[in-house]
C-alpha cells in the first residue's frame, strides 16, 4: 500500500488521511440527508470503507460495510438491482456501474475480515447473484425487458464495464463467472474511479484454452 511508502513525507501523509477521514464524513453526512440509495450511494460506501481502513475508523467502515449489505438486501428474485434497472435503455449499463464500488468495497471488507463476499441478504441473496444477472443479461439482454422495454444500449467494448468482476473472480469460493463475464475478461480492465488498471491490482487470470 502507498500508506506504508517509505519514500513519502509521514507528515504529508498523516495530513493527507485526515483531510480524506473529513471529506469522507462529509460525503456520508450528505447521503445521510437524503433518500438517494442507487449506484450513488454505493459509490460513498467504497469512500467510507476505504477512508475507514486508513484513518482506523470505525465507524466510517461500519457505516460502509452497512451500504454493501442495504444493496445485496434490495436485489430481487433474479439478481437485479431495482434502482438500475430502472434506467430504461441503460439498464445493463448501470447494474455493471453499481457493481464496480460494491466488489472493492468487499474486497476491503475482506481484508480486515468482514467476509462481505458471502453475506446473505434476509431472502437468501449474496452478490453473486447480482454478478450473475448481469452475465445472464449481457448474455441475453431480453432478459431486461421485465424492467425496461427499451433496447439496450451495452457498453462492453469499454475498459472498465467489467472491472468489477476482477475482484470477484480472484476471491476465493465465489461461484464460477458466466462465460459472457468470462469472455469480458479476456481483455485487460481499467477504471479510474476504483483504481486504474485493475488487471494489475486484482486481476483475474483466465484458464488456459484446451
Amino acid at each position: 500500500m502507498l500508506l506504508n511508502e517509505n519514500s513519502l513525507d509521514p507528515t504529508q501523509v498523516k495530513r493527507d488521511i485526515q483531510w480524506m477521514n473529513k471529506a469522507a464524513h462529509r460525503t456520508v453526512d450528505f447521503d445521510k440527508a437524503g433518500t438517494q440509495k442507487n449506484n450513488h450511494h454505493y459509490w460513498r460506501g467504497l469512500a467510507a470503507v476505504a477512508t475507514g481502513v486508513i484513518s482506523s475508523d470505525d465507524d466510517l467502515f461500519a457505516w460502509g460495510v452497512g451500504v454493501f449489505k442495504q444493496a445485496v438486501d434490495e436485489l430481487d428474485q433474479h439478481g437485479a438491482l431495482p434502482q438500475e434497472m430502472a434506467r430504461h435503455e441503460r439498464a445493463i449499463h448501470y447494474q455493471s456501474f453499481a457493481l464496480q464500488p460494491l466488489l472493492p468495497l468487499a474486497a476491503f471488507a475482506n481484508q480486515q475480515h468482514v467476509p462481505l463476499f458471502d453475506y446473505r441478504s434476509p431472502t437468501g441473496h449474496t452478490i453473486g447473484d447480482a454478478i450473475a444477472f448481469f452475465g445472464d443479461a449481457l448474455a441475453n439482454p431480453d432478459v431486461i425487458k421485465a424492467y425496461t422495454p427499451e433496447p439496450q444500449m451495452i457498453d462492453d467494448a469499454g475498459s472498465d464495464f467489467f472491472a468489477f468482476a476482477e475482484f470477484y473472480a480472484r476471491h476465493p469460493g465465489s461461484a464460477p463467472l458466466t462465460p459472457s463475464i468470462r469472455k469480458g475478461l479476456e481483455q485487460p480492465t481499467f477504471a479510474t474511479r476504483i483504481g486504474g488498471n485493475i488487471t494489475v491490482v486484482d486481476g483475474y487470470v483466465p484458464a488456459a484454452k484446451k
